[in-house]
């Protein structure tokens, strides 16, 4: 009952008091009269005056108390009313105070804007710290001016859906602008409030940016790692130990020749394709995990179609608090194409070590990645070197000092020559025993896809004969070219002269002591070309005693 109310009851309050009073008044008052004057009329009306003034002495005696006591209960009421309007605006004050603090200490930006005008009402702190926005800065704003121009459309289709729900949720998220002009996205769930009157709505953001940037990064790692797996021809594989439960990544199915759709992943298939007979599977030791938790496997595999392939696999086991194994992942990768080159290479490399035992020359196989060195046992058999195998500082250490410099130089220039493939050299080496060895160096220079030297293969072969032959030739030729010489200017000047003396002998008619004269000259002529011969004999019998013996 609100106070005018009880103010207004009063004084029906009073009229029904002074009324029930008045009537039981008269009623009750007559008969007394009656009773007590009898049929004296002067008395009567002696007491009927009497009774008159006690009866407006007692009513308005009655009508103040009556009054009085309406006053008292409005005024106590009016009281009440006031203690509890003030009690119910205090709870009201306390509940707007504690309304503004949730609202303002909510950690997501809040918004309340108006359904019609889309003017924003009312924001939080967060709203403001995250957009650069004051709150007076938001009174002066619309909901458009949180969007850049381009989302105008889609904020249009999504008022249009959110009107004529309470509540609502945007299932996907909402790109916004801040003062600064940048942008970041974000998820709204809105609720339908009154505010004052009018109908608004309640909108809470959530920023998803850094979440959107890391799906995204998530995404394309994912991306690459198929590709990557793709590329390499690795996939995954996992089994819960309690379920059973086996899954097989898309990489391991092309891997294995199989598909989903034919290829149940039960213990018993999976076992079967891990063998290399199709007809008996392979049996797994439990206890290889009794000291480990990771193990490394190769092995040979069958697909369905006949063929066979190589898989290197590692598997990973994850225990529980009781160190039981509960899980046990791994990666599988297609090592085929590895295991046929590393064959190659052991088949080429056994080759060379047979080439090496047969040939008579001292091979060097320099790894310049790794920096290893393999001699062959040449080194001990034509240098006599016996710890070749052990010591690869042999070349390097034994080129006679006066050739190494350059043997050095002329070998870092071609290896720094990315299109140079094949090295060449001749230098005298130093021999076990002390003594020194022409030697002929030849080898080949492989390089990687970038040109750059990765290896040097090379063979040495001790040429010191080779070399006296040739100059022993040299001291031939050198000789030869002296008889030649005697032969086509020495002897040719004794000849011209004894057959000019010849000539005139012929034809002169002289004395006897001119022909004296020209016999003379001719005997001297003569004396002159047989020591011009016995020098050519002596040379040529020098030269041929120089020739080198083959045999």
């Amino acid at each position: 009952m609100t106070k005018k109310q009880v103010i207004s009851g009063i004084p029906y309050s009073i009229a029904f008091v002074y009324m029930l009073v008045s009537a039981a008044y008269i009623l009750y008052s007559d008969r007394l009269v009656m009773a007590i004057a009898g049929a004296d009329n002067e008395q009567i009306q002696t007491i009927q005056t009497e009774k008159g003034i006690a009866f407006v002495l007692l009513s308005g005696t009655i009508l103040l108390l009556v009054i009085r006591r309406g006053i008292k209960v409005a005024r106590s009421y009016e009281g009440v009313l006031y203690a509890r309007e003030r009690q119910k605006q205090k709870l009201f004050t306390d509940s707007e105070q504690k309304y503004i603090t949730l609202f303002n200490t909510i950690p997501q930006p809040v918004w309340v804007f108006d359904e019609e005008t889309l003017a924003i009402l009312q924001v939080n702190d967060a709203a403001c710290t995250m957009y650069g926005y004051t709150h007076a800065e938001y009174g002066n704003m619309t909901l458009h001016d949180l969007r850049p121009p381009t989302e105008m459309p889609v904020l249009e289709r999504v008022l249009a859906a959110i009107r004529g729900h309470e509540r609502n949720k945007i299932p996907y998220p909402l790109k916004h602008k801040r003062k600064d002009g940048s942008t970041i996205y974000v998820r709204i769930e809105n609720v339908q409030i009154q505010l004052n009157g009018r109908k608004a709505w309640l909108a809470i953001g959530t920023d998803v940016t850094e979440d959107l940037k890391l799906k995204q990064e998530l995404t394309m790692w994912n991306e690459r790692l198929k590709a990557a797996h793709a590329l390499s021809g690795m996939g995954y594989w996992t089994r819960q130990m309690d379920t059973n439960e086996i899954y097989w990544s898309d990489e391991l199915y092309d891997m294995f020749g199989v598909t989903p759709e034919s290829f149940a992943l039960t213990e018993e298939n999976v076992t079967r394709a891990l063998s290399d007979d199709t007809e008996q599977s392979i049996s797994f030791d439990a206890t290889v995990w009794d000291n480990t938790d990771e193990i490394d496997l190769e092995r040979r595999v069958m697909l369905p179609d006949g063929s066979r392939k190589w898989i290197q696999e590692r598997i990973h086991a994850h225990r529980n608090a009781d160190n039981t194994i509960t899980m046990l992942e791994g990666i599988v990768m297609d090592i085929t194409k590895r295991k046929e080159y590393e064959q190659r290479i052991n088949d080429s490399n056994e080759r060379l070590r047979m080439v090496m035992r047969a040939t008579v020359e001292a091979i060097i196989d320099w790894d310049i990645a790794s920096n290893k060195v393999y001699l062959s046992s040449g080194f001990s058999k034509y240098f006599g070197y016996n710890q070749y195998e052990d010591n690869y500082r042999i070349w390097a250490d034994n080129i006679c000092a006066d050739d190494r410099g350059s043997v050095f130089a002329a070998l870092q220039e071609r290896l720094n020559d990315p299109t140079a493939e094949e090295i060449a050299a001749e230098y005298r080496f130093c021999k076990a025993n002390g003594t020194t060895a022409w030697v002929a160096h030849k080898g080949i220079c492989l390089r990687d896809q970038n040109g750059k030297a990765t290896r040097v293969v090379s063979a040495m072969i001790d040429v010191t004969q080779q070399r006296e032959y040739v100059q022993q030739i040299e001291h031939q030729n050198d000789a030869l070219r002296d008889i030649a010489f005697l032969q086509s200017h020495v002897v040719r000047a004794p000849l011209a002269t004894l057959m000019g003396l010849v000539t005139l002998l012929q034809q002169a008619e002289a004395e006897k002591a001119e022909a004296d004269i020209y016999l003379k000259a001719i005997q001297e002529s003569a004396n002159k070309l047989d020591a011009v011969i016995h020098e050519i004999v002596r040379k040529t019998e020098a030269a041929e005693s120089q020739l080198p013996t083959r045999g």
